[in-house]
């Protein structure tokens, strides 16, 4: 798995909603009506979905996809994680701890884990409370749910 910059990376805030199965990597830009374009699909390539395998048992695979994910995230924008689950099924808390190990500067660029319930709201929803978790009041408030 190959990530490739941005053309526009720097400055960009972007978004990322992560669960165990991929990554979708989005601008934090203002709703327009368009239907959101994701402009990075990751997928994790585990067996994990389909079997009940634990953490230590799936490490390669989380690595690579991970790396993929830190890989895809150049530039120097501000960046929200999106995910939901608790415990071992909180990619993004996996994700998060990830990056403070091997991807400092990725790490100190997230502003933001939020907690959401992927399948209950739609991406707009998402992006917009990513945006929302972007505004500069907001930023020192601690965790979000949604």
């Amino acid at each position: 798995m190959t990530a490739e910059p941005f053309a526009n990376a720097p400055r960009a805030d972007l978004v990322v909603v992560i669960d165990h199965v991929d990554a979708r990597i989005y601008a934090a830009t203002p709703d327009d009506g368009a239907a959101p374009q994701a402009m990075r699909h990751l997928t994790h390539d585990s067996d994990r979905a389909r079997s009940d395998a634990d953490r230590d048992e799936t490490w390669p695979d989380d690595t690579r996809f991970f790396a993929g994910i830190a890989e895809a995230l150049t530039g120097d924008g501000r960046i929200v994680v999106i995910g939901h689950g608790k415990g071992q099924s909180n990619e993004a808390g996996h994700l998060m701890a990830w990056l403070a190990v091997h991807d400092s500067a990725v790490h100190a660029r997230v502003v933001r884990q939020i907690t959401a319930d992927l399948s209950h709201q739609t991406l707009r929803q998402l992006l917009a409370a990513a945006r929302h978790a972007l505004a500069p009041a907001l930023l020192s408030a601690g965790p979000v749910t949604y």
